[in-house]
């Protein structure tokens, strides 16, 4: 994209000094032909038409690097998440297999309040 822009850089200094030494020549002759002016602003016409599609190119291209960009980071992030997630879910499975907790999610123990004051009492009067 850099190169791209270097070329129309040169293209609008070539373009300077040819209509400045154009103009020196039309200006220092003392003939002034009408089909040389025409020709002229003929080829300023076309110049202006390169440099027009070349920053309308330089824009598509800008733009699809920034899409690209995009989808990059978006990817990045996607897959740091299921990362981040499994790492979760080892963490979670390696929880569960240790003797010493309880799996609260089983649900086949319903508990209720008078049930749990019926235990405690047990336990303290023992």
């Amino acid at each position: 994209m850099n190169a791209t822009m270097g070329e129309v850089e040169e293209l609008i200094s070539i373009s300077k000094k040819m209509f400045k030494h154009i103009y020196e020549s039309i200006c220092s002759s003392d003939l002034i032909d009408a089909e040389l002016v025409g020709s002229i602003s003929k080829l300023l016409e076309g110049i202006h038409i390169n440099i027009a599609e070349f920053i309308q190119l330089y824009k598509e291209k800008s733009r699809f690097a920034d899409k690209v960009r995009l989808m990059i980071f978006s990817q990045q992030q996607k897959k740091e998440l299921m990362e981040l997630k499994h790492k979760q879910d080892m963490e979670k499975l390696k929880l569960k297999q240790d003797d010493n907790t309880i799996d609260a999610t089983d649900g086949t123990t319903i508990y209720n309040q008078d049930w749990v004051l019926k235990m405690l009492d047990d336990q303290v009067d023992e």
